[in-house]
């Protein structure tokens, strides 16, 4: 009985060391990953996934098909491949007048700043548009993971809503272009920077109309800060490829695209969840969709039905459990981030009547048509 005593006595010990090492060793596992994703001063080499789209679409002509759905796969991923290569050609093509009209007004831009809740120094930049006079619509442009408003492809948006008539503020998000800070929450704190970028805009223009854009993690951003309490100034919010939890896009990316076992996943993310809520105060556990409970404001969602980085169900999702006035466009073909090189024509469209519906442009749009109908008397 004394050595039954004993022997269990040991195996206990030898237990309590072994989960000891093991929760040692997750929080280690659980650092080195949150360093990795979520530290924004790591000088990895230039890598946007969003121009790489076209290579994962190419298959191996020499690998030979075994099975009718392989087939039918690899003719589906040529044809996504051959559309591809058809709206990146017409992308091109765009971006030489995007290159040019930006040459044009880069001395008409005002750089801002604002001090976040933490104290951190936030970068934006204002772009008047003085189409109209005392034009108070403004729209704020936040960007995804890793991303600022200065290269050609997020350009291509600050343009788009110039010429529907916005006033810009494009933010540098925490960590990335000017702004302070060196990790990012992916949308998390990020949610209460877009909040205080709308309080400052009101302070500015307390008669402003403001909507919100976002796009990847620059999308979960702006719709997290619709649940905040916020001035009734933000008229709307356009959402473009949001995911929901960042625990579960983690827990699928590890699968789908490194391939770890779903237990070992899980140990790390868990890990990860620690050092972010006791280092960092963040949570990887947070749902857009419960946060959008809060929210009252009309969100257009975008999101592309071949997106393998954030599958569009996680729109679709929110879409289907948001109770206010909300629209979802899904674009066929679209990979993530690239619905409007896909739709180009039909994303402006959608936008502009959204953004018509809640916001007055009148004025704006009058202005327009007639300088089109001008034009047309002259030829």
């Amino acid at each position: 009985m004394l050595q039954k005593t004993t022997i269990l006595k040991k195996l206990k010990k030898i237990l309590i060391i072994s989960l000891i090492i093991l929760f040692i060793l997750q929080l280690i596992l659980g650092s080195l990953a949150y360093y990795c994703i979520f530290n924004t001063k790591i000088d990895w080499e230039k890598f946007s996934q969003k121009f790489s789209y076209l290579a994962s679409f190419v298959s191996n002509p020499n690998t030979p098909v075994k099975k009718e759905s392989d087939k039918n796969n690899y003719l589906k991923h040529k044809e996504i491949e051959e559309i591809l290569k058809t709206q990146f050609k017409k992308a091109n093509n765009r971006s030489q007048g995007i290159i040019s009209w930006a040459v044009n007004v880069k001395n008409n831009v005002e750089q801002v700043k604002i001090k976040s809740f933490d104290n951190y120094t936030l970068n934006g930049n204002i772009l008047l548009n003085n189409s109209v006079k005392e034009n108070k619509n403004w729209v704020i442009l936040a960007f995804g993971y890793g991303d600022n408003g200065y290269d050609l492809f997020n350009f291509q948006f600050v343009k788009i809503f110039y010429d529907l008539g916005f006033n810009i503020l494009m933010i540098d998000q925490r960590g990335y272009g000017l702004s302070e800070g060196k990790y990012t929450s992916l949308g998390y704190k990020e949610r209460l920077d877009i909040k205080e970028w709308i309080n400052f805009l009101v302070n500015r223009h307390p008669d402003c109309q403001i909507a919100t854009w976002g796009v990847s993690m620059g999308a979960v951003s702006v719709l997290l800060a619709c649940g905040e309490d916020l001035p009734s100034n933000l008229k709307l919010c356009i959402a473009d490829c949001p995911f929901d939890s960042i625990y579960d896009l983690f827990k699928y990316l590890s699968g789908h695209m490194i391939g770890l076992p779903s237990f070992l996943s899980t140990y790390i993310l868990n890990g990860m969840c620690i050092i972010a809520r006791v280092i960092h105060g963040a949570s990887l556990n947070f749902s857009v969709k419960n946060h959008l409970k809060k929210a009252k404001v009309p969100i257009l969602f975008f999101h592309g039905d071949e997106d393998t980085f954030v599958p569009y169900k996680s729109s679709k999702n929110m879409y289907t459990s948001y109770k206010n006035y909300k629209k979802i466009v899904i674009a066929k073909y679209a990979p993530h981030c690239l619905s409007v090189i896909l739709i180009y024509d039909k994303y402006i469209k959608h936008i502009k009547n959204f953004t018509r519906r809640f916001m007055d442009f009148n004025e704006f749009d009058n202005l327009q048509n007639n300088n089109s109908n001008i034009t047309q008397e002259k030829h």
